[in-house]
């Protein structure tokens, strides 16, 4: 729906910009409301990555904790609680994974969004100091520098959950590992 929006959009701005009116309010309202939606879908998300706590420390993981011969005795133990106990990290891992990357899926459409987000403000405001609407001007730069802040920290987002993500992976490694030298 957004790419949608954003397609009308570019091709009222370059449609517009033929007849040398683009400082106008319809694309305003346009990309106002792109701005809008696209700041509601960034703090939704992370608000639910913050719930489901991806942001691990970490001296979390098992592997920081235990050396593998250390934690491979546990699957050599009779106990089935703590042999249970070790599957259950491993299966809430790969959920853990998962997870991380369905945010980043989520964060990546974000992120294209933001950069046409960016692009369209830059634009704004340039087409406004051509027509020489300098309050309109000031205040699309403005949107624009928000824009461009929005796509860093949406660009930070993705590169930190990265790092979770290798964590996780190491993890997952490691319990592989410590049921091999268990055998």
């Amino acid at each position: 729906m957004k790419q949608i929006l954003l397609g009308i959009l570019i091709f009222t701005f370059a449609h517009s910009a033929n007849a040398g009116v683009y400082c106008i309010d319809s694309n305003w309202n346009k990309l106002s409301t792109l701005f809008n939606e696209s700041a509601r879908s960034y703090n939704r998300l992370v608000k639910e990555i913050d719930e489901y706590e991806i942001k691990t420390k970490a001296s979390a993981f098992i592997h920081n904790r235990y050396s593998l011969e250390e934690y491979s005795s546990m699957w050599n133990m009779n106990n089935d609680v703590d042999r249970k106990s070790v599957e259950g990290f491993i299966a809430n891992t790969n959920k853990q994974i998962k997870r991380i990357e369905k945010f980043n899926t989520h964060l990546k459409i974000i992120k294209k969004d933001g950069r046409n987000l960016e692009h369209n403000w830059e634009k704004l405001a340039e087409y406004c100091y051509d027509e020489d609407q300098y309050d309109n001007y000031k205040i699309a730069y403005k949107n624009y520098e928000r824009s461009a802040s929005n796509l860093k920290k949406t660009k930070e987002l993705i590169e930190s959950l990265k790092v979770t993500k290798a964590h996780y992976y190491t993890e997952l490694e490691f319990f592989v590992k410590t049921k091999e030298l268990s055998k």
